[in-house]
């Protein structure tokens, strides 16, 4: 069982494609292939990240927020619109699943 918690979110089947490639890359075939996956969504807090990561989310926002909007997906939007706050889009009850397979 995997657990993959990121700000991407879980609902939208082109950030699960994303996801679960990205991890594929990382985790053996033999191993990835027997493997559940689960997403969740995390959150951010900007003042709690370390210099190298607050850099790198300023880099990706300064180039996000040069796309029409129309351009941009929901997540891009997200990012743009929160930038420098504190996020969370924590859903507790998205860990009944992995709960409930646990105990199985």
């Amino acid at each position: 069982m995997e657990a993959i918690i990121g700000l991407a979110d879980p609902d939208d089947e082109k950030n699960v494609q994303n996801i679960r490639k990205a991890a594929r890359r990382q985790i053996p075939k033999p191993l990835a292939d027997r493997t559940e996956f689960y997403h969740l969504r995390g959150g951010i807090d900007y003042e709690k990240l370390g210099f190298k990561h607050r850099m790198m989310m300023k880099v990706l926002y300064e180039q996000v927020k040069k796309q029409p909007v129309e351009e941009q997906d929901a997540d891009t939007r997200a990012m743009v619109e929160t930038y420098g706050q504190k996020v969370c889009f924590v859903d507790t009850e998205s860990l009944e699943i992995i709960v409930k397979k646990l105990k199985d």
